[in-house]
């Protein structure tokens, strides 16, 4: 059934904007001041929703811009430079409009199945082109037209299609393959079994070490929700699997073993310097600690490169100063580098709200384990706040939080809200 008030065409618009975050984040353009995902030119077609903001929606995104605005005032008198102030007031401003229009598109998703239909069938055709391409680029690897690197296993290049690397292929797709180990059902009802072999076979098609991880995390959570032979039998096998990879494979050897090592003795070693990943994740890690310890607010809202001179990784080469400077290589190390012990429990209430939907079954909810565990998978591997799924993770956790204010908000709307679950 189509919502009251929305048209077929509406509908449709929307969730091809939200489907389209999820594969269209990695294609990036120059916009102004800053480099901003591809997705965003569809809020430049006739017609722009962000026109059809009801008052209440554009009060909320003002509030949002103006309390961001206020708190990087705050952090400034802690000594925070701002070092791009144009692209930190640019992006404040897009971040703030982006919120409240994901969030309304969400609040559709999540009560229209109509809306659902049409999102997975997007999801589905956007998959179908990601396959598609990678096909493209494996015939022009073998004429010589294409050279992406080898991967692990087998001699064939890996090809990540519509995305710049494995790894962001590996955090966009793995979150539909949890969907699946989560609740097939509900992935057959809307995306079918073809489509489930076809995301594997373009997982295989570029294989990364971060599925492992993801893998792992997904057995975890897995375990959390409910203990059954199924879940037992999965969990042997991937880590059956992550043991050969990690034993057997000499690239995933190096690679783990030098990133545990830098981890836990937190120092830079022979090990660990042939890893570029290794310690580009450990950069981010230092920047994370820097700022909980000396600027306990964070250094700002896309700040990050603020931290760049304070950490020992970025001062071994100019490769390494360079690399991943604006987003420490994780999403979780950005927001606590950026928003100090404020984004630190920001995140541990992600993560519990996430545990918490898992013993909770039904389709709103499965929707929001789907997002919120792509969110979670860029702890391993993320970039910003605009690529992929943690604009809709903080969409989701931005409504929640409203409804312990209700200066823009009526009881009337916050009990809508809540029934609906968003």
């Amino acid at each position: 059934m189509i919502c009251k008030n929305k048209s077929a065409a509406e509908i449709k618009f929307s969730m091809l904007f939200l489907s389209s975050i999820i594969f269209l984040w990695d294609i990036q353009i120059r916009l102004l001041v800053a480099t901003v995902p591809s997705y965003l030119l569809l809020l430049a077609f006739p017609g722009v929703f962000v026109i059809k903001l009801r008052i209440r929606e554009i009060l909320l995104t003002f509030f949002l811009f103006i309390y961001l605005i206020y708190f990087t005032f705050l952090q400034k008198l802690q000594g925070v430079h701002i070092v791009k102030p144009s692209r930190t007031f640019v992006g404040l401003l897009i971040f703030s409009i982006l919120v409240v229009l994901v969030r309304k598109y969400l609040l559709l998703l999540f009560r229209s199945e109509y809306a659902k239909r049409i999102f997975f069938k997007y999801i589905k055709y956007f998959l179908y082109l990601q396959f598609t391409t990678q096909i493209i680029q494996l015939v022009l690897s073998k004429l010589g037209f294409f050279h992406s690197g080898y991967p692990y296993v087998w001699k064939l290049q890996r090809v990540p299609g519509l995305f710049a690397e494995p790894s962001h292929l590996v955090i966009s797709l793995t979150p539909l393959l949890f969907l699946y180990l989560y609740n097939k059902n509900f992935f057959y009802r809307y995306l079918g079994k073809k489509t489930f072999y076809i995301l594997i076979f373009s997982l295989l098609l570029s294989p990364s070490s971060t599925l492992v991880v993801l893998l792992l995390f997904a057995i975890i959570f897995l375990f959390f929700q409910r203990v059954t032979i199924k879940n037992i039998i999965f969990g042997i096998i991937i880590f059956i699997i992550a043991i050969i990879a990690i034993f057997k494979i000499p690239a995933v050897k190096e690679r783990f073993f030098s990133l545990l090592y830098g981890l836990y003795n937190a120092e830079i070693s022979d090990s660990n310097l042939k890893n570029l990943s290794a310690l580009i994740f450990l950069k981010g890690l230092e920047m994370a600690k820097y700022a909980l310890k000396h600027f306990p607010l964070g250094v700002g809202f896309l700040n990050l490169e603020f931290l760049n001179d304070y950490v020992v990784v970025s001062h071994l080469n100019k490769i390494l100063y360079d690399l991943n400077a604006n987003d420490g290589s994780s999403i979780a190390f950005k927001i606590i580098g950026e928003f100090g012990y404020i984004g630190l429990l920001f995140l541990f209430t992600a993560v519990i709200y996430f545990l918490s939907l898992l013993k909770r079954y039904n389709k709103i909810n499965i929707m929001k384990i789907f997002f919120l565990f792509g969110f979670i998978s860029c702890f391993v591997r993320g970039t910003s706040y605009f690529d992929g799924y943690p604009i809709f993770a903080l969409a989701i956790l931005f409504n929640r939080y409203l409804r312990y204010f209700f200066i823009f908000e009526s009881c009337k709307f916050r009990n809508i809200d809540y029934i609906y679950h968003l």
